[in-house]
């Protein structure tokens, strides 16, 4: 039964930061789709997104965490099938791309959900498995529990969350105890055998993945190509144009008014920001990324339990290395990488999923003491 008096633990100010985050993004995506007719519709479902998305907080949050570690099975599966049905069944919105699965007017992203089912999933496995980390056995079969997954959403293809996962799942495995040691092999194991596993992939696997290598070589300055090369130098553009107070919101003469700029109100709304409110906007989204982050890591360093912990510490990670990985990609400091700018980008699926982290995150602070009777 949920007792009234474990709201006096929610924390306001981890929602307050998330509301005004997500505000921030939707005031943003209406400025990347302004007068763009199939785009129309964008910031409205945004608004819509935001609202469920709040209340997907106030649910998760109502729910006892602790109820996801005994599904923990039923959570592993569900995660699969919806890679599978996205890979059978999933539509292509770029190219061979095979990532959403559309329900009407909605399309749902597979692999958001999926990504943050695995980190509750990993939590689950790590806190029941914390006093025997030092045993190879344990560790591989935590790495086991993800590489099915990663695969799966490496295929679609998605590689850049697929790395995001691996590098979540890694940081968690070496915080709930991983010898450095280990970690150091297992990560020259995987460098060495990466030109194996390319090889290995099937072949219209690897022809959907071209754009990998294509963009490491603009990155690396080996390659010029115009196509990867065009959308770098207009978000540099926008960027280095904004100085620090911006040209100003919805300024005609703004790269993203002009349309210059392309996937502005998704990967690349980090350059937005930068153009149209300087160099003091940037630093209003980095004050509220940095407030989040600290408050679930506060949430995750008062957990009662090592499952609370682990799962907190995975959305913090998952959240910190999708807004560095985007931010980087729009300085031109790190290869174009299809992440979302997290809270702000749009899309329904990854910010819901993000609201359902938070939800959960909530729950964790609100049970992170027993009730006195």
């Amino acid at each position: 039964m949920n007792d009234p008096r474990l709201w006096r633990h929610f924390d306001w100010v981890l929602l307050l930061v998330v509301v005004l985050l997500v505000g921030y993004g939707v005031t943003m995506i209406y400025s990347a789709t302004l007068n763009v007719e199939s785009l129309a519709e964008h910031t409205t479902r945004q608004v819509l997104y935001s609202v469920l998305g709040v209340g997907v907080i106030i649910g998760a949050a109502a729910i006892d965490y602790r109820i996801w570690g005994g599904v923990q099975r039923l959570m592993y599966i569900g995660a699969l099938v919806l890679l599978v049905i996205a890979l059978a069944l999933g539509q292509s919105q770029v190219g061979t791309v095979r990532r959403w699965i559309t329900f009407g007017l909605f399309d749902v992203q597979p692999s958001e959900i999926a990504k943050f089912l695995v980190v509750l999933v990993l939590a689950q496995y790590l806190a029941s498995h914390e006093e025997d980390m030092g045993r190879w056995p344990v560790v591989l079969r935590a790495i086991g529990l993800v590489a099915l997954p990663m695969l799966m959403v490496l295929v679609q293809p998605n590689f850049s969350t697929a790395i995001l996962l691996a590098a979540v799942s890694a940081m968690m495995i070496y915080v709930a105890g991983l010898r450095w040691q280990h970690l150091a092999a297992f990560g020259a194991t995987i460098l060495a055998a990466a030109p194996v596993a390319w090889f290995a992939l099937p072949g219209n696997v690897r022809e959907n993945l071209a754009y990998v290598p294509k963009r490491l070589l603009v990155f690396a300055g080996l390659s010029s190509d115009p196509d990867v090369l065009f959308n770098l130098n207009q978000a540099l553009i926008s960027i280095g144009s904004g100085g620090f107070l911006g040209k100003g919101f919805l300024n005609p003469s703004n790269l993203s008014q002009l349309h210059f700029l392309r996937v502005r109100h998704t990967d690349f709304i980090f350059s937005v920001i930068a153009e149209e409110l300087g160099m003091l906007g940037v630093l209003v989204l980095f004050a509220l990324l940095l407030v989040l982050l600290f408050r679930l890591l506060r949430i995750a360093s008062r957990s009662r339990d090592a499952f609370g912990r682990y799962v907190v510490i995975g959305f913090a990670m998952m959240i910190f290395l999708q807004a560095a990985v985007n931010i980087a990609m729009n300085l031109s400091m790190l290869p174009v990488a299809g992440l979302p700018l997290p809270f702000i980008s749009y899309g329904g699926s990854s910010l819901l999923t993000l609201m359902f982290a938070i939800g959960v995150a909530e729950s964790v602070a609100m049970r992170h003491k027993k009730l006195e009777f």
